[in-house]
C-alpha cells in the first residue's frame, strides 16, 4: 500500500510560475457558511481536430498542465487506504465504504430524515464520526440498486499501515445491473500530518475491471477533463502518462508518453518529455519539453494529412513560453 506522498508531489507540481495551479473545484464562502462546488466539465466532448498551428499548440501546451494533474491525482488516489487507481470489487477499503452505506441506509428505515448516523455503530473500522444518507440513496436501495450521496464527517478509519485516517466529504454511489461508480466529491483524507482533498469518479465493472476520471479547473480558469489514466514513475521522473484529455474548446485527445517526462524546474513545468496526442480523422500532434533543464519552452508539431484536402494545411510546428 502507498502512503501519502502528495507534500512531495506538491513542493515538484503545483508552484508554477504560469499563472496559477490547477484545482478540483471551488470553495465559498457566505454569510450562511462555506459551500463547496465541484468542476464539471461542460466542454466540447468530441474528438479534437489538430489542423491548425494554433489549435495543436493550445491543445499541447495543455498537456502539461493536464500531466501535472494526472500526477496529484493519481498520487491523492493512493493516498486513500487500499489505492482508490487500483481499486477493485475486493478492495478492504471500496467495499468497507459500501458496506458503512448501506448499514447507514438499513437504520435510516427506522430515524427521522437529515438525522446523522454513528459510524462507528456499523463497522469496527470506523471509531468516531457520523454518516449521512440523503432521501434519494435510501429510496433507491430500498428498490435493490445503490444510487445516491452519502456525506462523512469526521470519520475516523483505522488503517493497518497508516493508522488512524479521518474522512471527510461527499460519496456518490451509480450502480447499474453489471458497475459501480463512486464519485468523491471534496473528499478529504488526514493521517495526522497532511491533509489530501481528492475529487475524482472511480468506475469499476462487476469483473473487477476500473477506471477514473477526473474534472479540474486550470491556470486559465477553465474547466478541462482527465480519463483512463495510467501513469508510472515517481518523485521528479521519468513519468509516463496515458490518458484521455478533454479541451474545453477543440475536444478530446488521447495521451501517450513518447519520451520519458521529468520534473526538475522550479517553477514546476517539465523539464524534459514529449508527449503525442491524437484527435480525429487521424490529426495527431506531438509537444517536446525543452531539455537541458530550460524551464521555459515547448515545442512540437502536427499533422493532418489524413483529413485536409488540398490547399488546405496538412501540418506544421509551433512553439511557445511557459512565461508568456
Amino acid at each position: 500500500m502507498k502512503v501519502f506522498l502528495f507534500s512531495l508531489i506538491s513542493a515538484l507540481f503545483l508552484t508554477a510560475c504560469s499563472g496559477g495551479s490547477s484545482t478540483p473545484g471551488t470553495t465559498t464562502s457566505t454569510s450562511t457558511g462555506t459551500s463547496y462546488t465541484p468542476a464539471s466539465y461542460t466542454g466540447i466532448t468530441s474528438a479534437a481536430s489538430i489542423d491548425s498551428d494554433t489549435t495543436a499548440d493550445a491543445i499541447g501546451s495543455k498537456t502539461a498542465e493536464a500531466t501535472i494533474e494526472a500526477i496529484t491525482q493519481e498520487t491523492a488516489q493512493s493516498s486513500l487506504p487500499g489505492g482508490i487507481s487500483i481499486i477493485s470489487q475486493d478492495e478492504s477499503f471500496y467495499q468497507s465504504l459500501i458496506n458503512l452505506t448501506k448499514s447507514a441506509i438499513n437504520d435510516t428505515i427506522e430515524l427521522p430524515t437529515g438525522v446523522s448516523l454513528q459510524a462507528s455503530t456499523f463497522s469496527t473500522d470506523y471509531t468516531c464520526g457520523t454518516i449521512d444518507v440523503d432521501d434519494e440513496l435510501y429510496t433507491n436501495y430500498t428498490a435493490g440498486l445503490l444510487n445516491g450521496t452519502a456525506t462523512l464527517n469526521n470519520v475516523c478509519y483505522q488503517d493497518l499501515d497508516l493508522g488512524e485516517l479521518i474522512l471527510n466529504g461527499s460519496i456518490t454511489f451509480t450502480q447499474t445491473v453489471d458497475s459501480l461508480s463512486i464519485q468523491f466529491t471534496n473528499f478529504s483524507v488526514n493521517d495526522g500530518t497532511t491533509t489530501q482533498t481528492i475529487d475524482m469518479t472511480v468506475s469499476c465493472d462487476f469483473n473487477t475491471s476500473c477506471s477514473f476520471s477526473s474534472d479540474y479547473i486550470g491556470d486559465d480558469e477553465k474547466t478541462y477533463r482527465l480519463e483512463n489514466l495510467s501513469i508510472t514513475g515517481s518523485g521528479t521522473g521519468p513519468y509516463y502518462v496515458d490518458a484521455t484529455f478533454y479541451h474545453p474548446d477543440f475536444g478530446s485527445s488521447t495521451l501517450t508518453t513518447t519520451n520519458a517526462i521529468y520534473f526538475n524546474c522550479a517553477n514546476g513545468q517539465p523539464s524534459a518529455g514529449t508527449i503525442q496526442f491524437s484527435g480525429a480523422n487521424g490529426s495527431s500532434g506531438s509537444i517536446t519539453f525543452n531539455p537541458l533543464n530550460d524551464c521555459n519552452g515547448y515545442s512540437g508539431t502536427w499533422d493532418n494529412t489524413a483529413a485536409a484536402v488540398p490547399p488546405a494545411p496538412t501540418g506544421g510546428t509551433y512553439s511557445g513560453s511557459w512565461l508568456n
